[in-house]
């Protein structure tokens, strides 16, 4: 098995197969060459073949890229972040050269493709994560867990406000309220502005002069 077979092949799926079948298709392929349960000679690498198609085939965007490239379309995915499936684009273009052509069309676009500061702003919260034991029956059939966690909430004091009054908040005097500062550069393409997050209020526009005694400016408690 020194190349990969195809992932729809693994388990034995159409290309237009749904998500459910998807599902049905690994559930049942782990059940039968699980190590665990399983007496054949190559279950392991078996059982690790279809956990590796399941996992690019049950993830719309990887199913696609290995629709249109294959596995090298699957890794990709899987490795790219905000930037990085930009950056290796010209990566292949780089090596032999006087200057780093990706770097020079990093600072064209500001970085790479990073979202604005006002585009950041707008995403708030992170997810919940927790560490549960399954059983093998758990995994493969699916199972309900009850959980106990503590939540955030808003800041009761300064109404989530972050600073003991509003006029404490004053806008940025570095990117005037932007967010946002311009840089200009020199290189060999000539002078080139860019945008980058303004450092002093991290992309906020606003600066808290005076935080809130029971939150210390997290305005969630």
């Amino acid at each position: 098995m020194s190349e990969k077979r195809d992932y729809y092949e693994v388990l034995g799926l159409s290309r237009d197969a749904s998500p459910d079948e998807v599902k049905r298709a690994f559930r049942r392929l782990a059940k039968k060459y699980h190590p665990d349960v399983s007496k054949l000679a190559d279950a392991d690498v078996r059982f690790k073949e279809v956990n590796e198609a399941y996992e690019v085939l049950s993830n719309p965007r990887k199913r696609q890229m290995y629709d249109q490239f294959g596995h090298a379309g699957a890794n990709q995915a899987g490795t790219a972040g905000s930037t990085g499936g930009f950056e290796d684009i010209f990566s292949h273009f780089s090596s032999g050269m006087g200057s780093n052509i990706k770097d020079v069309f990093s600072n064209i676009f500001g970085g790479g493709g990073h979202q604005s500061a006002r585009h950041d702003r707008a995403q708030r919260g992170e997810p919940l994560k927790a560490s549960v034991e399954l059983n093998l029956k758990q995994v493969l059939y699916g199972t309900t867990v009850e959980l106990e966690t503590k939540l955030r909430r808003c800041c009761e004091p300064c109404q989530g406000l972050g600073a003991s009054r509003p006029s404490d908040i004053k806008t940025c005097g570095t990117c005037n309220g932007h967010g946002i500062v311009v840089v200009q550069r020199r290189t060999p393409l000539g002078i080139i502005e860019t945008q980058t997050t303004c450092q002093r209020c991290r992309g906020q526009g606003k600066i808290n002069t005076n935080v809130c005694s029971h939150c210390q400016g997290r305005k969630l408690v």
